[in-house]
């Protein structure tokens, strides 16, 4: 999309007119510190700098919108353990930075801001006390202690204004009179109506301590956002609040614009910007922003309000909100399109645009919000309907998504490129790959501004597909790679590089590739080793071949290292290992999941420690395990140490009688090893023998089969009485005759033991 920009002498003007400081330095390090019920997250972040906090099912998600924050954080665990936080990870996304902080325990977070450089993220456990402020220390003096007043006053009441006026915006917090004299009927201060927030002095002095720690921690300042608000409503089963929710007006882009090409209108705003003594016109301001926003060009609208940011400009919040959302940028947290309840209208269609709100809430909303869509002029909708089916798509609604791309395209007019990849993407999510792929392959031969969205999208659909990539696909992506150098999309890019090398079976490249995109793009290091660690598990060894995936492996130790210890991927490459024959490499991959007490693990372990014929190492890595597996390994290293007792004794605590009786014979169980041998009458015969005499009673003997009869008369005798076997008594038996002596010899070298292994 071509751009158009402010003049320079535009935006110098305003910067000079603001005068606002330089920014600190941003990103660098991720510091981790350990406090009595909390462990802390600290993050260098500009004030100025947009950003939000989503909580969801154990993990904790810092969104920086619009930026590209090169946070590192191989300290994080320098000082703290990980019994809170598991997890840190930092990854670049479309829409600008995103920390992802997985917990390890159903912990509270929350954050705030320190030094007004500092964005501290909490990990708190449940019910503990809030972060404890410091003190002054003894050796303060006066001067030290007035200036730190000073500035914890002013922070203080910078972030109380500023986060009282965001909320006011939306609604959520209103202005209430001071207190009269007169105070209430009993004599007590009136009290602001309910909903309302009265501001007025608390009586307080600087030198009350608890009063200059709250100042200094910013503890007394507690914004409610759209997401606590709703999220307690839809908790308590309250109904749809529609105070949030603003009027058509507000939202009347069609009518933004009037007819004529955008190049015609815009002269006529800028002559207006700036009235006599270089006044701001708001009017003008609005207006112009609103234009932008009609023709899709939201990052000028966005720079055009900020240039001017103390001229009162209707809706500002608004115009915001929408020269982001028109673009498939994130909104602002707290803006008027963060609202998560549906809303009737056109705040309704915003929202499920590009809002905060999800996409689909139920069906009638939804035919609402298409009866609105319907409604904007054709260009708009072919500018807006690709993210909007890109969000449909992402909730899994189909259908709706296809109702979308028929609204927005017109029969006999030519289909915009973005709602040809729109289309190709309901194709595959229809399940019609081909489709997918023949709409794909022309949107990238045809080389357009969507190109390169049909060729991350062809390469999703390839690789859910499980197919191998063409040469010529990874020919397309590593120079598409190149050409996006440095861009949003870089990291998208390289990590299906990766995805589709390893889909050849490619290990060792799809490995190189790993390691160079993780050096040039550090933020995005840790979800690239992840992956690479994932793809290490799925891969078939017989496809990348033995020996190439057990080199791959052992090139990748450090990248399974640093996994997480109850990554299943670890538990699956450990066992590929050891079916490869490495023992030695499937211990080290596995031992940090052991340390966790991963049972995958444990259990791994003990056959490698079987496999080097360990039979005591493979009984203390199966640890207190009592599983059907487990009882089983443990008997195997029973057996390899010759305790063939102790070895049935654990088959039959497992609940596998039948496993037991393998090793009957070895331990001298003869009343198992007769029961093992219902089907063999010469070694059910031996069994008893042996029986005979050493207090055991004899396996009852199976019903005769009538044709198994015959006359045989060396063995119709019985055998002789003995009290108890003897090597006498075997001898004698031997010399009774040649059958016999043949049958005894047949029995004790079938039923023999197997010799152990040197």
């Amino acid at each position: 999309m071509i751009r158009l920009r402010l003049t320079a002498s535009l935006v110098a003007l305003a910067a000079a007119s603001a005068g606002l400081p330089a920014l600190a330095a941003e990103g660098g390090s991720i510091r981790g510190g350990e406090h009595d019920g909390f462990t802390r997250l600290v993050l260098t972040v500009d004030p100025t700098t947009e950003w939000s906090l989503e909580t969801v099912d154990g993990r904790a998600t810092l969104r920086f919108p619009g930026k590209n924050l090169e946070f590192d954080t191989k300290g994080v665990y320098d000082k703290i353990p990980r019994d809170r936080v598991k997890a840190v990870t930092v990854s670049p996304d479309q829409a600008g930075t995103v920390v992802t902080v997985d917990l390890a325990c159903p912990c509270r977070v929350s954050t705030s801001f320190v030094g007004a450089q500092y964005l501290a993220l909490d990990v708190s456990d449940p019910g503990a006390d809030p972060a404890p402020v410091a003190r002054d220390t003894p050796e303060e003096t006066a001067p030290e202690r007035s200036a730190r007043e000073a500035r914890a006053v002013a922070s203080a009441e910078e972030a109380l204004i500023r986060q009282i006026e965001r909320a006011a915006n939306q609604g959520i917090v209103r202005y209430a009179e001071p207190e009269t004299a007169e105070g209430g009927p009993d004599g007590a201060p009136a009290k602001a109506p309910e909903g309302q927030v009265a501001i007025s002095g608390s009586g307080a002095t600087l030198d009350d301590e608890d009063v200059l720690a709250a100042l200094a921690g910013q503890d007394q300042v507690l914004a409610t956002t759209v997401y606590d608000r709703d999220g307690r409503k839809a908790r308590a089963g309250a109904g749809v609040d529609l105070s949030a929710c603003l009027d058509d007006a507000a939202f009347a882009v069609g009518d933004w614009s009037n007819g004529t090409p955008l190049i015609r209108q815009l002269p006529l705003f800028e002559r207006e910007l700036v009235t006599e003594f270089d006044t701001p016109n708001a009017e003008a301001l609005r207006d112009m922003a609103r234009l932008y926003i009609r023709f899709g060009f939201g990052l000028e609208a966005e720079a055009l309000l900020a240039a001017f940011p103390d001229a009162p400009v209707e809706d500002r919040a608004v115009l915001v909100d929408l020269a982001r959302a028109v673009e498939g940028r994130a909104v602002v947290p707290d803006g008027p399109l963060s609202v998560t309840e549906p809303c009737p209208g056109s705040h309704g269609l915003w929202l499920a645009l590009g809002g905060g709100a999800p996409v689909w809430h139920d069906a009638e909303s939804f035919a609402a919000v298409k009866e609105r869509f319907e409604d904007l002029p054709v260009d708009l909708r072919v500018l807006l309907a690709p993210a909007f089916i890109d969000r449909l798509l992402a909730a899994d609604r189909v259908a709706d998504a296809q109702v979308i791309y028929d609204t927005a395209v017109r029969a006999g007019e030519n289909v915009d490129a973005g709602l040809d990849l729109a289309g190709a993407r309901i194709a595959a999510a229809e399940g019609r790959p081909l489709d997918a792929i023949r709409a794909l392959t022309t949107l990238i031969e045809a080389d357009g501004h969507a190109s390169v969205q049909a060729l991350t999208s062809l390469l999703r659909v390839v690789l859910d597909a499980h197919v191998p990539v063409p040469d010529r696909i990874i020919t397309d992506l590593r120079a598409a790679s190149l050409q996006y150098r440095g861009a949003q999309v870089e990291t998208e890019l390289r990590s299906l590089l990766v995805e589709a090398l390893a889909q050849r079976s490619d290990l060792a490249a799809s490995l190189a590739a790993m390691r160079a995109a993780a050096a040039d793009l550090p933020p995005a290091a840790p979800a690239l080793s992840t992956l690479m660690v994932r793809l290490l598990a799925e891969a078939d060894p017989a496809k990348v071949g033995e020996a190439s995936y057990g080199d791959t492996v052992l090139a990748a130790m450090d990248l399974l290292s640093a996994a997480p210890a109850d990554d299943p991927a670890r538990v699956a490459v450990a066992h590929r290992l050891l079916a490869l024959g490495l023992p030695d490499p499937a211990l080290e991959v596995a031992a940090p999941a052991v340390a966790a007490g991963n049972e995958g693990a444990m259990l791994i372990t003990a056959m490698a420690e079987l496999a080097k014929g360990n039979g005591e190492a493979a009984r203390a890595a199966l640890g207190p395990l009592a599983g059907p597996e487990a009882q089983e390994l443990r008997a195997r290293a029973f057996a390899l140490a010759g305790d063939y007792g102790q070895a049935v004794s654990a088959l039959t605590a497992g609940g596998m009688p039948t496993e037991a009786a393998r090793y009957a014979w070895p331990s001298g169980d003869w009343a198992r090893a007769g029961e093992a041998a219902a089907d063999d009458p010469d070694r059910r015969a031996m069994a008893n023998y042996m029986s005979f005499g050493s207090g055991e009673a004899p396996a009852p003997a199976p019903a005769p089969d009538p044709a198994a009869l015959a006359p045989d008369l060396a063995f119709q005798e019985p055998l002789p009485p003995l009290e108890r076997p003897s090597l006498d008594s075997a001898r004698r038996l031997l010399s009774a005759g040649g059958k016999i002596g043949g049958f005894v010899e047949g029995v004790i070298a079938e039923g023999a033991p197997e010799p152990k292994a040197p």
